[in-house]
């Protein structure tokens, strides 16, 4: 199973943990996170960290670890990034049972990083 795991949700959505300004929508989508993470946990994980993209990183970790257990898989967690200096957009999540899974996945990623690292721009220079 491939799944995005989105970091920009996760730190927006815990944002409204420690906001100060009303939003009636605010429980719906707090539980709905909750739905999504198989329960609360994350809120703590959000409130414990030093920002907010320490918080997706912890969350993100402890959902992929979560759901590898209880699907019985190995798990890989790419994160990918808008550009290299930019937090992290969302995280690319591999879950399988199989070792050709994870070698696939792997020399997918490696081979995807290879032509990013050489479009213009990429690491903010002219490519390699």
């Amino acid at each position: 199973m491939l799944l995005n795991f989105n970091a920009n949700a996760v730190r927006r959505i815990g944002g409204l943990l420690t906001s100060t300004k009303h939003n009636p929508r605010e429980p719906a989508t707090l539980n709905a996170m909750d739905a999504a993470c198989g329960g609360d946990w994350w809120r703590e994980e959000f409130l414990d960290s030093a920002d907010n993209q320490e918080a997706a990183e912890r969350i993100t970790n402890g959902f992929v670890d979560r759901v590898s257990h209880e699907i019985g898989s190995g798990a890989w967690s790419i994160e990918v990034r808008n550009r290299a200096h930019h937090q992290v957009a969302y995280n690319l999540v591999l879950y399988t049972r199989h070792n050709d899974g994870m070698w696939v996945f792997g020399e997918a990623a490696s081979l995807a990083q290879v032509e990013w690292r050489r479009a213009p721009g990429a690491w903010g220079g002219r490519g390699a």
